[in-house]
Formats: C-alpha cells, structure tokens, sequence
C-alpha cells in the first residue's frame, strides 16, 4: 500500500497555458499579492523537504521524464473538446495547446509534500494568479502497473469531470468577444 501512496503523491499536476523554462531567482511563496484573496500559499514558509502528514516511506518521483506524456493525455483530450467530440458541450471558442511551467510544477511539488489529500487554498504564481488543481487518487492491488499508467488514468478521470458541467456557466463565454 505504502507503493500506491507514493505513487500518488506525485499525481498532482499544475498545467498552464503559456511556455516557461523556470526560473533562477528564488519565489517569495509568502508574497501576500500572490493570494490576496485565497488565503494563505501552499509554499508559504515550507522547504522542500516532506511534512510530518506523510506516513511510511514515501518519495517524490523526478517527473521530468514524463512531461511530453503529460502534455500529450492533456492536449490529446483538449482537443476532443475544441472539436466539438464531447457530447452535450458545444466546441470551445478558445482552447489553447497546453504547455509545461516550472513555476507551478515547483507550487505542485510543494502540495505534494504536505501529504494532504485535499484540495489547497492558494497554489498561485506570478504569472497565474488564479491557478486551478487536480488531484488523483487510485487504490490498485496490481503490482505490475508503470507510471504510464498512472498519468493516463489520472488524465482521464480529470477529464471525465467534464460531465459535471453546467452549460449554463459555459453559454455566459461564448457571448463575449476575444
């Protein structure tokens, strides 16, 4: 069981939509403008070191390996919406291929760490001020499942939310203009 629950930990994916190659300077994850409204970070005053919430042996897995999958399942689906494949849901009016950040994969690291499976308050950045959260997860006793597997399902399931959407909500942007 120890297995899944790491496996787990590193589900959490932060995507945004433009490209960034990280950044050298240190984030003031305390910055009081980066949630004004949301409550406290979830990198606020944290290292990056795993917090007393994790229970049995846990590790954080290097995801640098899987990010093209990532970006792949996530645009793969996104595509389905913008092309009007999903039934009940009109197409998208802009749907933007998806791109890797390090700003939030570091915020998502953070989360990670807390061992809380739960939904956090704030997981901005500079640059997304209003960043949204998925969170994953999965109970297996099949011992032969690859991290493929686990990012694909994740993916998947986040997407399958879509079916709780209110088309009242998404009708209110198709009439604005870009």
């Amino acid at each position: 069981m120890e297995l899944f629950a790491s496996m787990l930990l590193f589900l959490i994916f932060f995507l945004k939509i433009n490209n960034s190659y990280g950044q050298d300077e240190e984030i003031d994850f305390c910055n009081e403008d980066l949630c004004p409204y949301q409550g406290q970070h979830v990198a606020c005053g944290k290292n990056r070191t795993f917090s007393e919430n994790c229970q049995g042996e846990v590790k954080l897995e290097d995801m640098r390996d899987y990010i093209s999958l990532i970006l792949s399942e996530h645009n793969h689906y996104r595509n389905q919406l913008a092309g009007g494949n999903i039934s009940n849901l009109d197409p998208a009016v802009r749907m933007p291929v998806l791109h890797w950040d390090w700003d939030l994969a570091l915020t998502a690291e953070y989360n990670v760490r807390t061992c809380v499976f739960a939904h956090d308050k704030c997981r901005s950045t500079e640059r997304f001020h209003f960043a949204g959260q998925n969170i994953y997860w999965s109970q297996t006793s099949r011992l032969n499942l690859d991290t493929d597997y686990f990012i694909k399902d994740a993916i998947r399931v986040w997407f399958e939310e879509y079916e709780d959407v209110d088309r009242n909500v998404l009708q209110a942007f198709h009439k604005k203009k870009y």
